[in-house]
């Protein structure tokens, strides 16, 4: 069974902070750096990492749409 965090879980585990509102009802259960890994946006946060070989912040406006 997958684990499910809430976005304020995620936040916490990863040092950072929420901005703006965020219902709490949703639960994140898959953490990508792929972008074509996604089958399930409504559950999935997608980190665009910066490596040598590619930079993940080219396909956040595609992920967007």
């Amino acid at each position: 069974m997958a684990q499910l965090y809430s976005p304020r879980e995620l936040a916490t585990l990863m040092q950072g902070q929420l901005h703006g509102q965020c219902p709490e009802d949703i639960f994140i259960s898959f953490l990508l750096t792929d972008s074509r890994r996604i089958s399930f946006a409504g559950s999935s946060v997608f980190f665009a990492l910066k490596i040598a070989k590619n930079d993940g912040h080219r396909f956040v406006r595609e992920l967007l749409q």
